[in-house]
């Protein structure tokens, strides 16, 4: 979500700056007893003397700029995923967190350790960690029998870190592609 506020201020502070250039030039024309340059704003202002508040058009427009604003306003309101998981039994005056990549790698190498285990992937959210492994061996059961020993490898990684509140554990095993 960082790279979509990103994205939507970048795009609003040009269209601010853009406004804003547009409009001090026009000033500028105004004041020196030029035609407009950019923008025809006499139009613009003809149109809106003579266009009342119940009129369509204006509603249309209204509405849609309030639609856009209440879009953005969600956006943003959305909780932004957690990028650093609490410690259980910490000092009261210490604030001791992992980050989420450094919780990811952790339980990804104890992962590794189990054998059979070819490659591993993990994620990591607020309250699930899941962990997809690839058996060394091609055949499905065989994948299916390492469930245990990676869901236990998860386990205990997760318990020594002590988080807190400890993630729900989800692992997935699949086979090695032939």
């Amino acid at each position: 979500m960082r790279f979509v506020n990103r994205l939507v201020a970048a795009l609003l502070a040009i269209a601010l700056v853009v406004v804003g250039l547009v409009l001090a030039i026009e000033v500028v024309a105004f004041l020196l007893g030029l035609s407009p340059v950019i923008v025809q704003w006499p139009a613009a202002y003809t149109w809106a003397s003579s266009t009342s508040w119940d009129d369509t058009t204006l509603r249309l427009i209204l509405l849609a700029v309030a639609v856009l604003g209440l879009l953005l306003l969600v956006a943003e309101l959305r909780r932004a995923p957690a990028r650093r998981l609490a410690v259980a039994d910490q000092p009261a005056a210490v604030d001791m967190a992992y980050t989420r990549r450094g919780v990811a790698n952790a339980v990804r190498l104890a992962v590794r350790e189990v054998d059979g285990v070819r490659s591993v992937a993990t994620t990591i959210g607020r309250r699930k960690l899941r962990v997809t492994a690839v058996a060394a061996a091609s055949d499905p059961d065989l994948a299916r029998g390492l469930t245990d020993a990676v869901t236990q490898a998860t386990q205990r990684r997760v318990h020594d870190l002590a988080l807190d509140p400890a993630p729900r554990i989800v692992v997935a095993m699949k086979a090695r592609r032939a």
